[in-house]
């Protein structure tokens, strides 16, 4: 039944249906704890095989139940014939209890429906937002139970790899609740208006706009606080901003301020300005022309990112471009000689992890400074990071792309990177949620194995932050500008860009911080939200048009900054939590932060006036994002590589969650009391009660320990003051005594003894 456990009649499955798709546009499925212990028994009990119950002794208005990731289907039965309810598939059953609740694994998400605390009876809603399906199939479902049945199912596949199965015993109700989803779910490529988000919170969000009338309200990137935090918009600083692109004339998918060199900056120069930055545009993918996205006021240290150039086969060239990152290279040059450090080989070795006999074609020599010396001036190279790998930069030229040459570029140095395109990130993707959904417990032996060879996924998450961590280093070490692209300059680029920046500037790290880096390098400079989540988009294989371009590229972001947060969690304000929500929130639609494919989409739909931010919602539970190992400190994020490459692991958190096997151990349960919010659930939505992680036996250790320390200081205090108070005593008492004596010796003296 759609209503799971609560359902008595196909009227109300229909009338839920109805209402769930039209107004709420989340599917709900009611439940209780108390009718899921009936159902599956309780985990890790032994029942034994009996004869199955007949029909004349089950309910006849038994209603089938919703099964998920995997469960059998199962029947409930009403409260006259439980005691007549007899469990033939024992360990099906009780396998299917931790499905059934929806999440995975017996342990922590167990723990936490059975606190004490807990209301059993209590009916909790598993919401799902339609957008976050993938696909809806139907079909029939075969089980034996004296006789062979067959009852219609409908089967949800969800893009964060959950997948639910419903049963119907008429043809009619799982017809209809097909031809529902599908409409509902799937409303086309370019339906925004059909999305939750313009709906959600409508009248708080048209109540702030009253309030505060400001463009942009709900944004957190604003390019003139952002610049001006830098100290760019110093005069003495080395570059200058731009408002050519102000009604995104001049590249659709860039913001409408940009960074560039003095030469291009149309306030310094003039009209000759515009011309050179519309001239480069010309010459670059999708028209996004090289622009910086991180610097500093007072040196030439900076991060830079564009699309490749348009070369070809014929090996065409652009006079504008090259003299555009030749103004780069020339800026540069005026500050390099006083700022760049000299670093030792040995520290070199350290950082980078190369040999001692490295050549320079290792990764050792990625930190040298070289300079190209001509009779009036010596430069120092600009860094090219090429993020794809180089067969395909190389293949490219056959579509009138390609890379940057060094004959047609002096000072300039091309690395490549391997990082694979979109169509590597979504299979290597589909290949771990197959493993991670596998019931089979022949792969927990090798699931490590088959993790790093089968599916490539953090391999992938290694070549990102080995990029980044090279950007970053180059920038601090040698104060000198990086240039970042990939094809079209908005996937890779966009990752590897802020991931340099988590590392470069602790501001990143901070929960502000974080979204102003998020809507700046994937809003702002046009990461395709929309295209990637495929919003509105039933899933095609095979189809060259929109499932083609579709990949869970802000997804494996997440998956980048989760690991720089569970090596150095000292160094982020925020901890796997906060990283955990705003992954849920990829395909939701219910907020419109990571809604459309650039900055000029969102401002022609009203994105900013007329939907709420996700950033207000994870700032009103701030408290159960908060990492309480965090200093606030001002320090980079730059140890030695190996110390990040070699402790990449697998996100659990997110790719385990939804598997059949279970993945998270119970908190002890002395422990469960000191889990920072778990004196405050009443307060959370249910959809952050149940966001688990690993770190949470840790963190309530950590907790018990400040509890312990508090109370030992505050015992230490209390007895410092006892002491006080008898010292003070002690003080008052010998005064006392003093003066005793001195009453007494002055009365013998006044009073001499008899001489008889």
């Amino acid at each position: 039944s759609v209503t799971g456990l609560s359902s008595s009649s196909a009227y109300t499955q229909a009338s839920l249906w109805a209402v769930c798709m039209t107004f709420f546009r989340f599917l709900l499925i009611h439940y209780t704890m108390e009718g899921l212990e009936f159902l599956a028994m309780a985990p890790g009990s032994v029942i034994e095989e009996q004869e199955e119950v007949t029909s004349e002794t089950a309910d006849a208005n038994a209603v089938t139940a919703s099964t998920i990731n995997g469960a059998i289907s199962l029947s409930s039965l009403s409260n006259a014939s439980k005691n007549d309810f007899i469990v033939k598939r024992a360990t099906k059953v009780a396998q299917g209890l931790d499905i059934a609740i929806g999440r995975a694994g017996l342990s922590r998400q167990w723990q936490y429906y059975h606190a004490s605390s807990y209301d059993k009876k209590k009916h909790h809603v598993l919401q799902i937002p339609l957008s976050s399906i993938d696909r809806v199939e139907k079909g029939e479902l075969v089980y034996s139970s004296g006789t062979t049945t067959q009852q219609q199912t409908v089967v949800l596949y969800d893009k964060n790899g959950r997948w639910m199965r419903f049963t119907a015993t008429i043809l009619g109700d799982a017809i209809r609740a097909h031809e529902a989803l599908s409409t509902y779910a799937f409303p086309g490529k370019r339906n925004l208006g059909y999305l939750f988000a313009f709906e959600s919170c409508r009248e708080e969000v048209l109540a702030a706009n009253n309030t505060t009338p400001k463009r942009n309200i709900n944004a957190r990137y604003d390019p003139e606080n952002e610049f001006s935090r830098m100290g760019l918009l110093s005069k003495d600083a080395p570059w200058s901003t731009t408002k050519i692109n102000s009604n995104y004339s001049l590249c659709s998918s860039y913001p409408s301020v940009l960074v560039v060199p003095h030469v291009a900056s149309e306030e310094k120069v003039g009209e000759r300005g515009a011309r050179l930055i519309r001239q480069t545009a010309s010459f670059r993918s999708e028209g996004r022309l090289p622009a910086l996205t991180w610097g500093c006021g007072h040196d030439a240290a900076s991060l830079w990112r564009c699309s490749q150039p348009k070369v070809g086969l014929g090996s065409n060239r652009s006079p504008s471009d090259e003299f555009f990152l030749k103004s780069i290279v020339e800026t540069a040059g005026r500050y390099v000689k006083a700022n760049t450090m000299t670093l030792p080989p040995a520290y070199t070795r350290l950082l980078t992890g190369a040999a001692p006999d490295s050549s320079e074609t290792d990764i050792l020599s990625f930190l040298h400074v070289t300079t190209a010396s001509s009779e009036t001036t010596a430069l120092p190279t600009l860094r090219i990071m090429d993020l794809r790998p180089k067969s395909s930069a190389m293949a490219n030229r056959t579509q009138g792309y390609g890379y940057e040459s060094t004959a047609n570029y002096p000072n300039c140095h091309v690395s490549f990177y391997n990082i694979p395109n979109i169509h590597g990130v979504r299979d290597s993707y589909q290949k771990l949620n197959n493993l991670a959904q596998s019931p089979s417990n022949t792969q927990d032996v090798q699931f490590s194995a088959s993790v790093e060879s089968s599916s490539g996924w953090l391999t992938m998450i290694r070549c990102i932050l080995n990029a980044s961590w090279q950007a970053a280093a180059v920038v601090n070490f040698h104060r000198l500008p990086v240039l970042l692209h990939c094809s079209h300059g908005w996937d890779r680029t966009s990752q590897v860009a802020a991931i340099a920046q988590l590392m470069l500037d602790p501001f990143y790290r901070t929960m502000d911080g974080f979204a102003v880096l998020v809507e700046k390098d994937f809003c702002a400079f046009g990461h395709p939200f929309h295209t990637r989540s495929g919003h509105g988009e039933r899933s095609s294989y095979g189809d060259s048009g929109g499932f083609s371009q579709r990949a869970p590229i802000f997804l494996q972001f997440l998956d980048c900054v989760w690991q720089l947060t569970n090596i150095f969690p000292t160094f982020f304000e925020f901890n796997g939590r906060y990283v955990l929500a705003i992954s849920d929130h990829i395909y939701s639609c219910r907020f419109g932060t990571l809604l459309c494919d650039n900055e000029r989409e969102r401002v022609a739909a009203g994105v900013y006036e007329r939907t709420k931010s996700l950033w207000d919602y994870l700032d009103d539970h701030r408290i159960l994002f908060t990492n309480p190992r965090f200093h606030r400190v001002n320090k980079l994020l730059l140890p030695p590589l190996s110390c990040i490459l070699r402790r990449v692991s697998l996100w659990s958190d997110y790719h385990l969650r939804y598997s059949p096997r279970a993945f998270l151990a119970c908190v002890p349960k002395e422990l469960v009391p000191f889990i920072h919010y778990e004196q405050q659930l009443d307060h959370f939505p249910e959809e952050l009660k149940s966001l688990f992680c690993s770190s949470d036996e840790s963190d309530a250790l950590l907790h018990k320990s400040q509890l312990e320390l508090e109370k030992c200081r505050c015992k230490c205090k209390q007895q410092e003051n006892e002491i006080l108070q008898l010292r003070q005593a002690l003080e008052q008492m010998e005064e006392k005594h003093s003066d005793d004596l001195i009453f007494e010796k002055e009365r013998r003296a006044f009073n001499p003894p008899n001489s008889s």
